[in-house]
């Protein structure tokens, strides 16, 4: 049986093809290249974060009774950070991307029990350490100093996790192009409060590449 070869892609193809099928996907093959999706203009998607930070951001920050001033001055340093995953720049074709957090996987990963029972005698010695505080909040807003040792200890080993990211500047670029846009800004903006009130000053401020704040 006779095969025709395509001089481009070198393939072949048996004569019983019918000869529509085989001009039809040869001249799909021919254009594979020319519907690649383009790469993504870092500079243009920089301008359109600038643009974003001092217009709708800024204005929401503003309706929370920041001063412009103040929000300058928090945002000054915050630029993007394209090493972090799940992001999906304006323009970039496809799909965004799976959700690496380890909460959006098993939850048999995220609480081991391996893991967990590492952090027994570390919590109990936390617990006993920090009585007087914990009475405090338990008091002041009714959450059991259980459930916060649990988070504490889950989340940051009891502040020996190291975080290393810029706050704001992970909370922006996960507000402006990452995979859940409206829960992050919201962050982003509980942040700048933070830093508003002066709590912790805004190159201090630390997380992980996920967002979350805390003991470091």
């Amino acid at each position: 049986m006779k095969r025709v070869s395509h001089p481009v892609t070198g393939f072949f193809f048996r004569g019983h093809f019918p000869h529509r099928v085989v001009m039809a996907v040869l001249l799909g093959l021919t254009m594979l290249p020319s519907i690649a999706p383009a790469a993504v203009n870092r500079a243009a998607v920089e301008a359109q974060f600038r643009n974003w930070l001092a217009g709708p951001l800024a204005r929401d920050a503003r309706s929370r009774n920041i001063s412009g001033a103040t929000i300058r001055r928090i945002l000054a340093r915050v630029k993007l950070d394209w090493s972090l995953p799940d992001l999906r720049p304006p323009g970039a074709a496809g799909p965004p991307r799976r959700q690496h957090q380890s909460e959006f996987r098993s939850p048999a990963r995220y609480f081991s029990q391996n893991n967990l029972e590492a952090l027994v005698a570390l919590g109990r010695a936390r617990l006993k350490k920090w009585r007087t505080t914990l009475d405090a909040i338990e008091k002041r807003y009714g959450v059991p100093r259980r459930i916060i040792m649990a988070i504490w200890g889950r989340e940051s080993g009891y502040g020996r996790v190291k975080v290393t990211k810029h706050a704001l500047s992970t909370l922006a670029t996960r507000a402006f192009m990452g995979a859940r846009k409206a829960f992050f800004r919201k962050e982003l903006l509980a942040a700048i409060q933070i830093a508003a009130r002066e709590h912790v000053p805004p190159a201090q401020m630390k997380s992980s590449w996920a967002g979350a704040l805390g003991q470091p």
